[in-house]
């Protein structure tokens, strides 16, 4: 893994309500990600670094500040690779040169809305987006192309606070918030790391289901001949099922469709048991299950 440097996003800055105005956050990011590539302006010329916000003067400990880049972004990444990879038979888990790129995109407090005065004037929001990406195995730059670099890009912005209540304690809200940053970047971007580490969960998948068919149908085959054929072929049909349940779920479950499907089913259970906690003949009703589904969703469409 390669945490790309920008001593300008190595400590929380807050963007004002002028700069935000000034320069909105799809341009930040722009300007942010062109630096990755060794621009320094803007095309319109306006220098990047404008675009960072202002140094934070007033805490007295710098810890809360630092960007998750430097710490826990990465064991969190370090940590679902290694299950992914654990899951894999040594003999499948291809040799790896190429190195995961992480590229900061953002860790900021940023004025909530600099295009209109509805808010209080103080309240910002904690920002932090990072692209993680890879260049396919057995590729690699050379002077004519680039390489693809098959990637995605993590956004998360908090609720709304009083710029008060994110210094408050030496910004100790930030350190609170920052977690939950991590967990949702990780969770957006675990649909992408089989790609990137070249882990085909839907070929095994596929031969996990021809491998149980052909098993169903020369067990069929040997029932015809037997003196009972019905009663083979019922033996063969249980077979066929504890073989989907030995085999094809787990491999089903693994691909990034699965794993939207399983926390989908704990997120509904969780409510009905936050219901039934309170009323055991109570069921949730259909509203009760939308965010539910709203999470699914996104990570549905995350998969694509």
């Amino acid at each position: 893994m390669t945490i790309q440097e920008d001593k300008w996003a190595d400590e929380l800055r807050i963007v004002s309500r002028e700069k935000a105005a000034n320069s909105n956050m799809p341009g930040i990011i722009a300007g942010i990600a062109q630096a990755q590539h060794g621009a320094t302006l803007y095309q319109d010329g306006t220098d990047r670094t404008k675009c960072y916000g202002n140094v934070i003067t007033d805490a007295s400990s710098r810890r809360n500040l630092v960007s998750p880049l430097l710490g826990d972004f990465p064991k969190a990444i370090d940590k679902k690779i290694g299950d992914l990879l654990a899951a894999e038979d040594a003999s499948d888990v291809p040799v790896y040169k190429n190195s995961l790129i992480v590229a900061p995109l953002g860790w900021h407090l940023v004025y909530h809305d600099a295009a209109t005065r509805t808010v209080p004037d103080d309240e910002y929001v904690l920002r932090f987006a990072v692209n993680v990406s890879k260049i396919g195995e057995g590729k690699d730059d050379n002077f004519l192309r680039r390489a693809n670099r098959p990637g995605r890009t993590c956004e998360y912005i908090s609720k709304p606070r009083a710029l008060a209540a994110w210094r408050s304690n030496d910004y100790e809200a930030v350190a609170g918030e920052k977690k939950l940053a991590v967990q949702a970047c990780i969770d957006a971007l675990s649909p992408i790391f089989p790609e990137l580490l070249s882990i085909d969960c839907y070929a095994k998948l596929r031969v996990g289901k021809i491998n149980c068919k052909s098993k169903w149908v020369e067990c069929n085959t040997t029932a015809d001949t037997t003196a009972d054929p019905i009663a083979g072929k019922k033996a063969c049909k249980a077979d066929y099922y504890q073989c989907g349940q030995r085999d094809i779920e787990p491999l089903a479950k693994a691909t990034p469709v699965g794993k939207c499907k399983t926390a989908y089913a704990a997120c509904k259970k969780k409510v009905i048991d936050d219901v039934r906690a309170l009323n055991p003949a109570e069921m949730p009703g259909r509203l009760e299950f939308d965010p539910c589904l709203t999470q699914y969703n996104a990570c549905i469409e995350a998969t694509k």
